[in-house]
């Protein structure tokens, strides 16, 4: 009889959260434009919700057909969200931690009363305040608002009471991650991903050694893209959104700090000496929030570089379970591997010798 590694069991018995396909395929989304919803799922939607306007996400971001806007009729919005069924416990944990962090003045989003309601036997809809919003600009502004919003938001999810919860399952998604790279490394034959995977796998000895590295480490987002941070324009208030990730996300702060970086800063079509600027200004507004000095032997350039191998080898498993994987993605996370080699010297210089 041929036994299967633990890992592969621990992944076929529990639901590790694997994350869906995004829902932004670009670095930096556009702002979204609303048109009055006219496709196949409208109907489904209006009869469930009763009398208003129901409206869409236009556009090349919105060809997954998940985002919804419906007015009823006293113009109350409600910004809606169309997942599966075998989805739903991951936006119940993602509640669990948006209420925990609202409960303690973190801005964010958590689901409306009444919601999930059922769409079909496959469908679900989720419903949240709509808030009209802004994505960041790159400005000091910005930055250091997301800055202070981090350390803030560290120092809550530090006192987290299910901390625990979340270790255990963080573990569960390295081993299976790791027990992915295992068979990534035996294979050198493939598609042109894979090809690049093998080979990115083997230059990286350190990878779970830095994904495991308990020093330091705590909840933490787990996905801070550019969607996922978004200003009010009611208030101005920066909001965190999407805690999907959370759950499986007991990591060294720095972890967050990097993607925020790569994502807001190194990403930005600015100078090298403005991204030194910016880059700075966030870390040293995290730090006027949050001055716990964490003692650490890694680098941001580490922390960023684990951050495309765990996503391409969680695209790699997703494949694996015959999730359809966008090319597109792939070549996203090789490109920001690669930039962070290309980005080394000037994310030494935006350390600056904090202890991070």
């Amino acid at each position: 009889m041929r036994y299967l590694p633990v890992c592969l069991l621990i992944g076929l018995m529990l639901n590790l959260h694997l994350p869906n396909v995004p829902s932004f395929k670009s670095l930096r989304p556009n702002e979204h434009d609303w048109g009055i919803a006219n496709d196949d799922i409208s109907d489904s939607i209006n009869e469930r919700l009763g009398a208003g306007k129901l409206f869409k996400v236009q556009g090349v971001e919105s060809d997954l057909a998940r985002f919804y806007l419906h007015e009823n009729n006293d113009g109350d919005k409600t910004f809606l969200k169309l997942t599966h069924k075998e989805d739903l416990n991951r936006y119940f944990d993602a509640n669990i931690v948006a209420s925990y962090l609202m409960e303690n003045d973190i801005a964010t989003s958590t689901l409306l009363d009444g919601y999930p309601k059922e769409l079909n036997k496959n469908t679900v809809l989720l419903g949240y305040k709509f808030i009209p919003y802004r994505f960041a600009d790159i400005t000091s502004v910005d930055i250091e608002n997301i800055g202070s919003a981090l350390g803030k938001m560290h120092k809550v999810l530090n006192n987290f009471s299910i901390k625990k919860s979340i270790f255990k399952r963080t573990q569960e998604r390295i081993c299976l991650l790791k027990e992915r790279a295992n068979i990534v490394s035996r294979h050198e034959n493939g598609s042109e991903e894979y090809k690049k995977l093998h080979e990115l796998v083997s230059k990286e000895p350190r990878i779970w050694e830095i994904l495991g590295n308990k020093s330091g480490a705590q909840p933490t987002h787990g996905d801070l893209n550019y969607g996922n941070i978004i200003f009010s324009l009611s208030d101005k208030n920066l909001i965190l959104l999407d805690f999907e990730d959370a759950m499986v996300s007991w990591f060294h702060p720095a972890f967050d700090i990097a993607q925020v970086l790569e994502r807001f800063v190194l990403s930005a079509d600015i100078t090298s000496n403005e991204k030194l600027r910016l880059g700075r200004k966030l870390l040293g507004s995290y730090y006027s929030v949050n001055n716990i000095r964490y003692k650490n032997i890694y680098s941001i350039s580490d922390y960023m570089r684990m951050l495309s191998v765990r996503a391409l080898l969680t695209l790699a498993e997703l494949e694996s379970r015959n999730v359809k994987v966008d090319s597109n993605e792939w070549e996203k996370f090789f490109i920001l591997y690669d930039d962070t080699f290309e980005n080394k010297e000037l994310l030494l210089s935006i350390e600056g010798g904090m202890d991070i």
